[in-house]
């Protein structure tokens, strides 16, 4: 009995470590199955691990259009950013440029000396620029806000200041006021052009200062013939009204109607109107000037050609010097031609600015009718 007892334990014990190795199988069975399976699914994953999943980036920030918050209706190119000695710092210029806003400055700085050995007064006033040591400086500021972006073709609005101080009264005027402050816009695909507020109209027609400034002859702005017939300029700015039609080919025919500037000159202008704001002075009227020119800008393989005259007539009261007293009925007419001769980068880019030779001859041509 005790023999089958002893034998029936044995044989427990041995189906227990049987049963012992079934289970020690089926735990590694499984364990094997479950590292397989997650050996597989890291397989399965690598080829989808190993492409980077596509980066989210903002849109394009496209660049401020600086071209159109230039100051538009100018017979003159006012310096673009990039020729200025603050083309976009910290950012600034752009960000307004986003809403909208544009700005130039800048100031104009000229001295005057007569080197030769010549009397320093004529009865003892000077008499014109350098006879005494001169210093003029002429500063503007100005702002544009762009209107296009309400669906008005080219729209503009422009406010400017100006301060001129001059040591020699007459080649100023000395000022501290209003520049411009000024609407415009185009029709009919460009081919009409309005502006209208209070102009400058020296830099609107005319067209003299290819090579100078209003300021730079030596008796100042008073000797030339179209001031002298009470154009208007930043320096003493009223009311006016422009409208340009251009036709085929660059020729265009351009309207402008203003409140003539004082017909005893500028100096008088700004003592009777300091700010530039009034509609009207003692004894000034109505100038009307039409300009009719032809005009093509310098490109790659072309050269720049300006022609234009125009007629000039100013109701204003001048001095009658022949008659005595006052009198109306003032007029006159320039013709000026200016033509590029060389162009030494005939390239995109730098046919029209920096990298080229620019020489200008210039027939001037102007005839009044003066009482003052």
């Amino acid at each position: 009995m005790s023999g089958l007892l002893a034998c029936f334990v044995q044989i427990v014990r041995a189906d227990m470590r049987v049963s012992q190795w079934r289970c020690w199988a089926r735990t590694v069975a499984v364990a094997l199955a479950m590292a397989s399976f997650g050996c597989s699914a890291i397989l399965a994953a690598e080829p989808s691990a190993a492409v980077s999943p596509p980066a989210i980036t903002s849109a394009t920030t496209p660049s401020p259009d600086f071209e159109s918050l230039r100051v538009k209706g100018l017979n003159i190119a006012l310096p673009g950013p990039q020729d200025t000695i603050d083309p976009d710092f910290a950012g600034i210029r752009s960000s307004l440029a986003a809403i909208g806003i544009g700005y130039i400055g800048y100031s104009s700085n000229s001295f005057y000396d007569n080197m030769l050995s010549a009397e320093r007064t004529t009865f003892g006033n000077q008499a014109y620029n350098g006879q005494k040591p001169t210093f003029f400086t002429n500063n503007v500021m100005q702002l544009t806000y762009d209107l296009s972006r309400y669906g008005i073709p080219d729209g503009q609005i422009v406010l400017g200041g100006v301060y001129n101080f001059d040591t020699w009264a007459p080649a100023g005027p000395n000022a501290l006021s209003l520049a411009t402050f000024s609407y415009y816009q185009t029709f009919l695909n460009k081919r009409v052009e309005l502006k209208f507020g209070y102009l400058a109209n020296a830099v609107e027609f005319w067209g003299p200062f290819l090579a100078g400034n209003l300021a730079a002859s030596i008796f100042g702005p008073s000797a030339n013939i179209p001031v002298e017939l009470g154009i208007n300029a930043w320096a003493w700015a009223t009311p006016a009204i422009n409208i340009k039609v251009n036709g085929p080919d660059g020729f265009y025919n351009k309207l402008g109607i203003q409140r003539a500037s004082n017909p005893d000159g500028p100096s008088v202008e700004k003592i009777d109107n300091p700010t530039n704001l009034k509609w009207s002075t003692p004894n000034s009227g109505v100038l009307v000037i039409n300009e009719f020119g032809y005009r093509t800008e310098a490109a790659p393989g072309q050269l720049a050609t300006w022609v234009r005259a125009a007629p000039m007539f100013n109701n204003s009261r001048y001095i009658d010097f022949a008659f005595g007293g006052r009198s109306t009925g003032n007029y006159a007419g320039y013709f000026l031609a200016d033509q590029q001769i060389v162009q030494l980068v005939p390239m995109a880019g730098q046919a029209a600015r920096g990298g080229r030779s620019y020489p200008d001859t210039a027939s001037h041509f102007e005839l009044s009718k003066k009482r003052d």
